[in-house]
């Protein structure tokens, strides 16, 4: 439907496109008056908006060779562009071109303004065009949703995510038009979670956004959902961690925590601002993979006795190495708890601590209070500790302290970002 300002009607009277009996009679009989003079045959549309763009200095373009940018689409509901008749089409920093069919609405482009909090650049095109690409594109998007959401086959309403926020936040994102992107992320979280992977990646691209599941130290991708999703799962997992969903140009971190198979899951959250939006990044804690015995680990034999030796001596340093997601803290910490009996003393230093163990004293690194890794590793060598347990060696001075921690009658164990042995 074509939205009338008060200054068509005079247009398009002194235009000759219509009469003031035409526009009187279209008046009477209810509705929009544009509307029904187009409907009756007695307005065509491409002298219309031949007119109205010159009148108005707006430029007139054909929707049917224009793809909107998802940046644009992200930039107001699919509500609003559904009521109001409007299209946005490409935003450029703080300016958003927006197709309209009626240029003289000052109401409506100051609506616009206000819900995108940007610049509003209006360009002309026909009620209908708007109507029938504004539909084809919410269809297409909810099609290709759709179309993801089947794969669940109804699992993920085994996941019960527990958010710390008030319920409200929780209700709005579940009954909005987001809740497709929560569908979305249940899935996601539900395919990691069957494929045992230690991480999930969501990064956005030109055409559809591209989700990948680290698993056994390698990625790859299970799903590509379109980019125009790709606010609403931002803001979905924002939610869970509780992070701010306004800011979009900043790195953050969060965590958030999953109920699954009558367990609890942790899941750290980093958001990063990239090229197109931002990627998440989610590591998943599972406590539970933790538990693993080193036989059921998969090692062989000879590497097994060699693990079970190393973290069975009186001291020494065992150092886990190997890319990352490649096992190297869930064997670090199936060492552990091998060794962790009654009568030893378990005393680990980690960034973060990942994954609470009974029994165990854990100390968190706070560079921002002082407490480094070396910093805790001087500390806890005045524990009395029998066995220390390094997150990770990430310099020299930690290196030194945990290598004279070991040749003075402590077991070290650790973890370095190297690939193999050798390069240790």
């Amino acid at each position: 439907m074509v939205r009338v300002s008060g200054r068509i009607r005079r247009i398009l009277v002194d235009a000759g496109l219509v009469t003031d009996e035409d526009w009187a009679a279209a008046k009477e009989r209810g509705g929009q008056p544009v509307a029904t003079l187009l409907s009756q045959g007695l307005l065509q549309e491409d002298a219309l908006f031949e007119t109205l763009g010159r009148t108005s200095g707006v430029v007139p373009i054909d929707l049917g060779r224009i793809k909107p940018e998802p940046a644009a689409l992200e930039s107001l509901s699919k509500e609003t562009c559904q009521e109001q008749g409007i299209l946005p089409l490409s935003r450029n920093g703080d300016v958003l071109t927006i197709a309209v069919s009626d240029p003289f609405d000052v109401l409506l482009l100051d609506d616009l303004r206000r819900m995108s909090k940007c610049q509003v650049r209006p360009v002309l095109s026909h009620p209908g065009a708007i109507r029938t690409a504004t539909d084809a594109i919410y269809e297409n998007k909810n099609a290709a949703v759709d179309k993801l959401l089947d794969q669940v086959n109804g699992d993920a309403a085994q996941i019960d995510v527990q958010v710390e926020q008030a319920e409200d936040i929780e209700q709005a994102a579940t009954t909005s038009e987001d809740a497709p992107a929560v569908k979305l992320v249940n899935l996601m979280i539900l395919r990691a979670l069957k494929e045992k992977a230690s991480d999930i990646h969501i990064e956005p691209g030109e055409t559809a956004i591209r989700v990948r599941l680290r698993v056994d130290g390698s990625l790859h991708e299970v799903m590509r959902p379109p980019t125009s999703m790709l606010a609403a799962l931002i803001s979905r997992l924002k939610i869970l961690a509780s992070l701010d969903i306004a800011e979009r140009f900043a790195p953050q971190d969060g965590k958030f925590q999953i109920r699954y198979e009558n367990r609890k899951i942790d899941f750290r959250l980093s958001i990063l601002p990239v090229v197109g939006g931002e990627k998440a990044v989610m590591r998943i804690l599972d406590a539970c993979a933790m538990a693993l015995k080193l036989d059921n680990l998969g090692y062989e034999p000879k590497a097994l006795d060699d693990i079970r030796r190393a973290s069975n001596a009186a001291y020494g340093m065992l150092l886990l190495t190997g890319p990352t997601g490649s096992g190297k803290s869930t064997t670090l910490y199936s060492c552990v708890k091998e060794v962790a009996t009654p009568d030893v003393n378990v005393v680990t230093v980690e960034d973060p601590v990942e994954y609470r163990m009974d029994g165990i004293n854990q100390v968190p690194v706070n560079p921002k209070r002082g407490m480094t890794f070396a910093g805790a590793l001087r500390s806890i060598l005045r524990q009395d500790p029998d066995v220390v347990l390094v997150g990770e060696i990430r310099d020299t001075e930690t290196a030194d302290i945990a290598v004279k921690a070991a040749l003075t009658g402590h077991l070290v164990l650790s973890t370095l970002h190297t690939n193999d042995a050798a390069t240790t």
